[in-house]
């Protein structure tokens, strides 16, 4: 849209120009039609007045005449400077049509140069646009997976610290189960000694034998009872 608002104005731009030379063209060749009516006009009457001037003995009309003369000497004067004047006129406007030409013909190239810069500045605007869109969907997706990653971190430190849990309690549950353990085994060393001295004691008592008398009978009583 830009491109087309550039060009069009560029063919504006030059419309304008072309305008503005052909009306000074114009202006100049009514000049130059101007300038070669009055030196006619100026011609016929340096004619009249040198003819005049060539009769001799003149009378009230020609005294009138020759006033008359004089004052058309006067307006050819004023013509001749009014003529010189628009002369000066007209070479400053054909060296300003000249002038003109000029810039007319570097105009193409300058524009030109114009039209391939704002192609560049558009190229470059929808390059930039598109690199604009891309790093969008890059940082969205770069959004999205630290989201999912820290959901993911998140999940396997919760997931680590139940294990850790568990093993500390399974841990726990270990050394309760080899303190019980030991301290079981402490009582059975203690118990130990103390029934291996009972039955040792229990060995080495010699219990006396009891006497004939004891028995309360002679010996032979003693056998018959056998």
């Amino acid at each position: 849209m830009r491109l087309a608002h550039c060009r069009s104005t560029v063919e504006v731009a030059r419309e304008r120009l072309r305008k503005y030379v052909f009306d000074r063209v114009n202006v100049h060749n009514v000049l130059i039609h101007l300038v070669r009516r009055r030196g006619q006009k100026l011609e016929n009457m340096q004619l009249e007045l040198a003819g005049l001037c060539g009769q001799p003995n003149a009378s009230k009309e020609e005294q009138r005449l020759l006033q008359v003369i004089r004052q058309l000497e006067n307006n050819i004067e004023k013509t001749v400077v009014k003529i010189t004047t628009s002369q000066q006129v007209q070479l400053l406007y054909l060296d300003l049509l000249d002038y003109l030409k000029q810039v007319l013909v570097g105009y193409p190239t300058e524009l030109d140069k114009l039209q391939n810069l704002v192609a560049n500045y558009c190229s470059e605007l929808s390059d930039m646009t598109v690199m604009s869109q891309d790093a969008m969907m890059i940082t969205d997706e770069v959004k999205r997976n630290m989201r999912q990653g820290e959901a993911s971190f998140i999940e396997e430190r919760r997931a680590r610290e139940n294990r850790l849990n568990q093993q500390k309690k399974l841990i726990d549950k270990i050394r309760t189960k080899e303190t019980s353990e030991k301290y079981r085994r402490g009582q059975t060393d203690l118990d130990y000694p103390s029934n291996r001295m009972s039955t040792e004691t229990l060995r080495g008592h010699r219990w006396p034998v009891p006497g004939p008398e004891e028995h309360g009978g002679e010996p032979g009583a003693a056998d018959g009872g056998l």
